[in-house]
């Protein structure tokens, strides 16, 4: 089953921790993808945004490991998108298959 995390922060290393943390990983146990980098405001006053980070991890059945991913602005969303498609994938690709 994959376990995924968005979250945000002033940097990237800042999200990606809170990431980490939502899962209870370390840091050097999933893997990331940056959805959106930090920008600063604007004369200090418009603009500017938080950077945005994707921490995943990878299902196993111990004889075979898959990742699935979903994305969106809701964590539960994309969790259960990513969730599904892991269970979809599993049973055409490996159940119907072996």
């Amino acid at each position: 089953m994959i376990k995924e995390a968005i979250c945000t922060g002033e940097t990237v290393l800042a999200a990606r921790e809170a990431a980490c943390e939502e899962l209870g990983i370390e840091t050097h146990e999933g893997d990331f993808e940056v959805l959106q980098r930090p920008e600063k405001k604007r004369f200090g006053l418009f603009g500017g945004c938080l950077a945005k980070v994707r921490v995943f991890i990878t299902s196993t059945d111990h004889k075979f490991e898959w990742g699935t991913v979903g994305v969106s602005e809701n964590i539960v969303e994309a969790s259960w998108e990513a969730l599904i498609d892991s269970f979809d994938y599993y049973y055409n690709n490996i159940i119907l298959n072996n």
